[in-house]
């Protein structure tokens, strides 16, 4: 987790972006379109291995701009395109429908809600 002077989270969004990127090329023979593993293994490997990476310290970089968290909510749906090899015409919302999985700004919703609560 990068903190800069000000608060704006640009490196630590590009950073994930990189960390995304990167994981998803080593992991493409499992989780592209010609692997033998079945949508919900796909899932799984997602779960487990690609949504910690922008999750983690989400309650914190969850305030940053619209324009940061568009860049995250962009690899997330690279990534599920990917696994589910779904046509270009095809709406996001309906592969994080199919796939059950939420969005990022549904992720950062249920992080927020304990924290304020609390204050």
């Amino acid at each position: 987790m990068h903190l800069d002077s000000r608060l704006n989270w640009k490196h630590h969004v590009r950073q994930k972006k990189i960390q995304i990127k990167e994981k998803m090329r080593k992991l493409y023979w499992l989780v592209g379109p010609f692997s033998e593993l079945t949508i919900e293994n796909k899932r799984l490997l997602y779960v487990a291995i690609i949504k910690p990476i922008w999750i983690y310290g989400i309650q914190l970089w969850s305030c940053a701009s619209k324009s940061y968290i568009d860049v995250i909510n962009r690899c997330q749906n690279i990534a599920l395109r990917t696994i589910t090899a779904a046509y270009r015409f095809e709406r996001n919302n309906a592969i994080h429908r199919d796939m059950m999985l939420p969005t990022i700004a549904d992720e950062i919703q249920r992080f927020s809600i304990p924290n304020t609560r609390r204050g």
